[in-house]
């Protein structure tokens, strides 16, 4: 698969942060959090003798302040001194002083200057953007922009979709913040799962709407086939919502619902009628709720 994702100009992140955690289960999240190091350590010996791949591959680890960092820079470690050197994805990037500390940290640990790419995810880290991007050397400047988490924090309800003309300012005020000072932001993933006409105008809207070249995230085979296709840039905005808004108590009912009913293999989060619901948006569905009581 990483052949193919790399033949094809993808970036594969091998995640040991959200896509293998159960936030509601503590026992059950460090079991997964285990394995997925595991894995990345297997995987890091098929892998060290093919170093034009390392570059193009990033390991997306938990945030400084959670207690699985150190453990992700250990496993980091060990994987540089079996011979692979992928690019770190740091999660919840609040301040450039978080770049650069895990930076520092793996040179001390490796003696090796490691490409380390933040995800803007929070309202101290959309904040700091001008700090955290000009923080980077010049050649490396690109940062994630992660609305999920960002959403959770800012108390977003409903959550914006990418159907949507708020979420199109509020990503396209980052991005041209970003790209002052030459670093390209990607878009977070859609989650609307297969989706194919939304997935194609908004792509088309990227290429269309930034000075740099751009990217988004992709959270399953099927999306990063869509993205994949050759589309016409489109400056006008992929705002496909109908003039009615759905209504906040509707939604919030919903989201729990089908959360709670299908939660995959114990991970925290479900993919329901084509949408892919975070726990981000489950916890705000939930407070919605118990604030209307």
């Amino acid at each position: 698969m990483l052949e193919r994702l790399l033949r094809d100009g993808h970036r594969p992140i091998l995640d040991l942060e959200d896509s293998v955690s159960c936030i509601f289960d503590p026992v059950r999240n460090e079991d997964l959090k285990h394995k997925a190091r595991l894995g990345l350590l297997r995987l890091a010996e098929v892998l060290k003798d093919r170093p034009q791949l390392h570059d193009r591959l990033l390991v997306r680890i938990n945030q400084r302040d959670s207690p699985h960092h150190a453990l992700d820079l250990d496993v980091m470690t060990k994987c540089h001194d079996i011979g692979f050197a992928p690019g770190i994805l740091l999660s919840k990037t609040h301040r450039a002083r978080d770049l650069l500390d895990c930076k520092n940290d793996l040179f001390l640990r490796t003696g090796k200057v490691a490409t380390v790419v933040p995800i803007i995810e929070s309202v101290e880290g959309l904040h700091s953007l001008e700090t955290i991007v000009t923080a980077m050397p010049p050649e490396d400047r690109v940062a994630v922009f992660g609305y999920f988490d960002y959403a959770l924090e800012a108390g977003h309800w409903p959550m914006m979709k990418q159907t949507e003309a708020a979420y199109w300012q509020l990503f396209g005020s980052a991005r041209s913040r970003a790209e002052r000072h030459d670093c390209a932001l990607i878009n977070s993933p859609h989650a609307s799962w297969q989706k194919e006409d939304e997935l194609s105008r908004i792509k088309s809207y990227l290429l269309a709407t930034g000075r740099l070249p751009t990217g988004m995230c992709s959270v399953g085979s099927h999306q990063t086939s869509v993205l994949m296709r050759d589309v016409e840039p489109n400056a006008s905005s992929p705002d496909m919502q109908s003039p009615l808004p759905e209504c906040p108590q509707v939604r919030a009912s919903w989201v729990v619902a089908q959360f709670e009913a299908a939660r995959c293999h114990q991970r925290s989060f479900a993919v329901a009628d084509q949408y892919f619901v975070t726990p981000h948006e489950y916890q705000l569905a939930k407070r919605y709720l118990q604030q209307q009581g």
